[in-house]
């Protein structure tokens, strides 16, 4: 019930002037024993090469065949030629001699069992999921140690359930997966609005994010290629900033008109540095208020007073405040 290989290798002996085919093999049990000498051997042969003559006196020539025994204890086996002279197919090497011989050398007889056969692949990519199967293409059933790993290059073998079968091998190599890398992205202050997530990788990777850029909110984004073999996809966090607010007001203090902001919503250690406006032309003012009364160049009926205030991570948020009068804390007459 099983398919055996059977090979061995023949080479046409030299003083040989004829070549044929017709090398066969019949299997008998022990006690059976058969010598033709010159004659056909009187059986028919469980396989028999029978294609064109061997020749070749200089090389061995493979011959193999693949047989499935229905009788068992068959323990010997007969390897000739199993036909008449008039069923062989002769070629004539040399007509020197008088006499037509053909004779070969056998050597290297080999008869074993078919082992399961696969058709396996050969590598995988990194987190490439991938099942062994448990039957061969023949029929044989088993187990594979050890267990399939899916995240590197592992070697595996084959157990059969049926004893009086060979295990197999079987290396699978796992290719490290490519992960796309971009250039730094954030974080960023919050509602910038002149960025955009990049479709090109580093690598030069194509691909497409689950989600449009959201500025106004720290979040996660999935880079996922469109092309390409074992490349993964990835995750990039952005960070957004908080953004800030703050209050404007503004005050006499011993005969000084003051601008001062208050409320702001950041510890004031986290304040880099303010910037004071007025009427949109920047002054070197730096300070949570500033003194209008040292300004003799406001306008007459209207005056704009802006701040700007950056914290530490460079974010900042600008306000301003129009005042319509222009006698800032003097008492008229």
């Amino acid at each position: 019930g099983y398919k055996y290989i059977i090979e061995f290798y023949v080479c046409l002996g030299e003083t040989s002037t004829v070549g044929s085919n017709n090398i066969g093999l019949k299997f008998i049990d022990s006690s059976q024993s058969f010598f033709a000498g010159t004659t056909n051997i009187p059986l028919q042969p469980d396989v028999n090469y029978n294609v064109a003559p061997i020749i070749d006196k200089n090389q061995w020539v493979q011959i193999s065949f693949e047989f499935i025994p229905t009788v068992a204890n068959l323990q010997s086996f007969i390897i000739g030629n199993f036909f008449t002279d008039a069923n062989t197919t002769l070629q004539t090497i040399s007509t020197d001699t008088e006499t037509i011989a053909s004779y070969f050398l056998i050597d290297d007889v080999s008869i074993y069992i078919e082992p399961p056969l696969f058709d396996i692949i050969d590598e995988i990519c990194q987190d490439e999921t991938f099942t062994l199967p448990t039957t061969s293409l023949n029929g044989h059933t088993g187990v594979w140690s050890p267990q399939f790993n899916n995240q590197e290059t592992t070697t595996y073998v084959f157990l059969p359930n049926d004893p009086n079968l060979p295990s197999i091998e079987k290396t699978i190599v796992v290719v490290p997966k490519v992960y796309p890398t971009f250039a730094e992205m954030g974080p960023f202050c919050k509602n910038i609005m002149n960025f955009s997530l990049p479709n090109i990788s580093i690598e030069g990777i194509q691909g497409y994010w689950d989600k449009t850029f959201d500025p106004s909110i720290s979040n996660s984004y999935i880079f996922t290629p469109t092309s390409g073999e074992c490349i993964g996809p990835v995750t990039v966090d952005i960070e957004i900033y908080d953004d800030f607010d703050f209050d404007i007001k503004y005050y006499c203090e011993n005969g000084q008109f003051y601008v001062e902001v208050f409320n702001i919503e950041i510890p004031q250690e986290n304040v880099s540095n303010f910037k004071w406006s007025i009427n949109n032309n920047l002054t070197n003012i730096d300070d949570k208020r500033i003194n209008i009364s040292n300004f003799s160049n406001l306008l007459t009926n209207s005056n704009t007073f802006g701040i700007t205030i950056t914290d530490k991570t460079g974010c900042f948020t600008t306000k301003s405040i129009q005042l319509d009068e222009s006698t800032f804390c003097s008492i008229p007459k």
